[in-house]
């Protein structure tokens, strides 16, 4: 798991999947996805959404000098664009969002745990 947590920390997590309903037990007893993807929708605006968020992305830029190349993959785009081309480009990330979301869902053979996380943000103009 990373980053490492305590073994307490572990249990508390399972404990608080499995009151969501986020993971439960199979026939053998080894904790099973009940989804095989899970998303916050198109729109994240609640304030534990924001710290998901905020960690999630803490978790991205750690896996830079953590994790190698072929195990990670991480792009980025600068771009100059109007509201317009900023709203086409939010609807696009929501279609492709929900695209990875069915490829996930649909993988039968699932033996590992990444996170997706789409971030588009100002740092110029107007």
């Amino acid at each position: 798991m990373r980053p490492h947590i305590t073994a307490e920390e572990a249990k508390k997590s399972v404990q608080l999947l499995e009151e969501c309903e986020l993971i439960k037990k199979d026939k053998s007893g080894k904790y099973v996805l009940t989804e095989n993807s899970i998303t916050t929708g198109d729109r994240t605006s609640k304030l534990a959404l924001r710290g998901y968020h905020q960690h999630c992305l803490k978790l991205a830029a750690d896996s830079i000098d953590r994790d190698p190349p072929g195990s990670r993959h991480i792009s980025g785009l600068t771009l100059g664009i109007s509201q317009e081309g900023y709203e086409r480009i939010v609807e696009r990330i929501n279609a492709f969002r929900k695209e990875i979301a069915l490829i996930a869902e649909e993988d039968q053979n699932s033996d590992k745990v990444f996170q997706l996380e789409f971030a588009m943000f100002p740092v110029g103009g107007k």
